[in-house]
């Protein structure tokens, strides 16, 4: 086969292709890395919220067995099927649907909203208590589940009339485009004994509203 491009030129046009074969090669190679990566990681994440999704349902759906049975008095013998039923008063004895005692759960808030160590803080302080005692120790989620119970109930019973009560408002509270509006109540005789100097315990929560927009 003749050429009648000089071979010197031939070969260098010949190996200047094959490298910018080689360097498409290797960009190719590189991008389907970064989709394989992101695929990955997106895999993964999709997995984090499926399961705090799953979590969040079974959690609503415990809130909600608590709020139909928050009707019923404790204390008080249910009869169920013609067998009579006592509900556990005791702070050794575990509520309903419950795994651990009352006392375990009465502790594990108190750890957050009077102790303010937080979820994991309170777990861990719970779990050195049950070492000493012997005893099971509660993880952070159990005790994020018993707050969050405690404060649904709190902004769904029912708020007592009182013509001394005085109202504070908040909206300070921001998470993206949302804005909390808190409106929190005490009575004018609490206010008086607490010497004018408020702390949460004083107050009691009114009114809690999120909003997109808030004009005024």
């Amino acid at each position: 086969m003749n050429f009648k491009t000089p071979l010197a030129r031939l070969v260098r046009y010949l190996f200047q292709s094959r490298e910018k074969w080689k360097a498409r090669a290797l960009e190719n190679q590189q991008e389907l890395r970064k989709i394989q990566v992101k695929t990955r990681d997106l895999e993964v994440s999709r997995k984090q919220w499926k399961k705090r999704a799953q979590q969040a349902e079974k959690e609503l759906s415990l809130v909600k067995q608590d709020e139909q049975n928050s009707a019923k008095p404790i204390g008080a013998s249910q009869e169920e099927g013609g067998v009579q039923k006592s509900i556990a008063v005791t702070h050794c004895d575990a509520p309903k649907w419950h795994s651990y005692p009352v006392a375990v759960i009465y502790l594990g808030i108190c750890q957050v909203v009077r102790a303010f160590t937080g979820f994991r803080g309170g777990a861990r302080s719970l779990e050195i208590t049950a070492e000493v005692m012997g005893s099971e120790s509660p993880s952070y989620s159990s005790i994020r589940l018993w707050t969050y119970r405690l404060g649904y109930y709190l902004l769904h019973r029912a708020i007592e009339h009182r013509e001394d009560r005085i109202f504070i408002t908040d909206m300070t509270v921001e998470l993206g485009k949302s804005k909390c509006l808190l409106i929190l109540g005490v009575s004018e005789s609490r206010f008086r004994q607490a010497d004018f100097c408020l702390t949460h315990h004083d107050t009691e929560v009114l009114a809690l509203q999120i909003f997109t927009q808030a004009k005024g």
